[in-house]
């Protein structure tokens, strides 16, 4: 299992199983005493401009809810100080790798016009980060859209406050723990080929057709058991912990990359377990 992959399905924040009569994105919480309806939305965090949207019913749903909460506010002044910290460049991180897997990089770098000094100026989930933006073939990179960014700039329009499930400190070290030198190697030697697997996964994500992202990234070559319960069910059961207190203050906008909503241990389960009544709205 090529687990620089699962760190893409993870950046990419994609979905796992759902049938075709709930293809939808936005759910709605409700039930269980509460006096004000909460919603679910699943986002997929990095998007071209031409592919980006806000639809109706999202920013509807966000404008009824009285918070904005995500799984971490990287926007924070807090935050992006941290971050500073957090993706300082790491020199160890290449020396694990044989001369000729070196080599093998620096050609796939060389042919995509990716400096290998950037190991000196980034950390390596940062190059990650850099070759998942890669693989969407934007036009201007400086341009790319970020959904949380765009649902931060609409709640704080209204005064909405922004809360977080994690902190962005668990959530590096998480992205660290998976990622090592010898992923980055074995993905670079098929790194022509996720260009078109991620249009692929952005089409879905624009038709809300979630039967489409099972097929493309809840194959096993691409999301092993390990990696969904370490990236996927842990963080959903830490998550599914918190929301009950939330919910009971008022109405809550949670906005989590897409893959966290569905399948057995997904939010939507877990919530339903709890009593919740979880529905898909689809206008």
């Amino acid at each position: 299992m090529n687990k620089f992959i699962a760190i893409l399905v993870f950046c990419l924040a994609v979905c796992t199983q759902l049938v075709a009569q709930e293809n939808t994105l936005l759910w709605k919480v409700s039930g269980k005493g509460l006096k004000q309806d909460s919603y679910l939305f699943g986002t997929m965090h990095i998007l071209c401009p031409d592919d980006f949207e806000i639809k109706e019913k999202v920013s509807k749903a966000l404008k009824a809810s009285s918070t904005l909460t995500l799984e971490v506010d990287a926007f924070s002044p807090e935050n992006q100080e941290l971050a500073k910290q957090l993706t300082a460049p790491n020199k160890e991180f290449l020396k694990s790798l044989s001369p000729e897997q070196l080599k093998s990089i620096e050609t796939a770098f060389v042919a995509e016009q990716i400096p290998m000094q950037l190991f000196d100026m980034i950390s390596p989930v940062g190059i990650m980060s850099f070759l998942a933006l890669k693989s969407f073939n934007c036009p201007d990179p400086t341009l790319v859209k970020l959904m949380e960014n765009e649902l931060v700039a609409l709640a704080k329009a209204d005064n909405k406050p922004v809360e977080e499930l994690e902190s962005l400190k668990f959530q590096m070290d998480l992205m660290n723990s998976i990622f090592i030198a010898e992923e980055l190697y074995n993905y670079v030697q098929k790194m022509d080929t996720y260009p078109a697997l991620t249009q692929r996964m952005v089409n879905a994500y624009k038709e809300e057709n979630l039967a489409e992202f099972n097929a493309i990234m809840f194959d096993n070559s691409y999301l092993s058991k390990e990696n969904q319960e370490m990236m996927l069910t842990k963080r959903n059961e830490n998550w599914v912990k918190l929301m009950p207190e939330r919910l009971k203050k008022g109405s809550n906008f949670f906005a989590v990359g897409a893959g966290h909503l569905i399948g057995e241990h997904g939010l939507i389960s877990l919530l339903k377990k709890q009593g919740y009544k979880v529905t898909p709205i689809f206008k």
